[in-house]
């Protein structure tokens, strides 16, 4: 494997940059297409401690919201 430094470095401020925003203002697409997701699932997820990358990588993003 070759990696470039300089595109590590973006990749880590990238996700510090999604990680300092708000959930709730985080307009996530899959395919092209705005995912609608529940706010209950959103505020669940919140308590969790995770980071916002957390929520999509985790699948935690296609849960009911109950």
């Amino acid at each position: 494997m070759i990696l470039e430094i300089n595109y590590i470095k973006w990749l880590q401020m990238e996700r510090a940059r999604i990680n300092r925003a708000n959930l709730h203002d985080i307009k996530f697409y899959k395919n092209g297409k705005r995912l609608n997701i529940n706010p209950k699932v959103l505020e669940k997820f919140e308590f969790t401690g995770l980071s916002n990358i957390d929520f999509i990588s985790s699948g935690f993003y296609e849960e009911e919201g109950d």
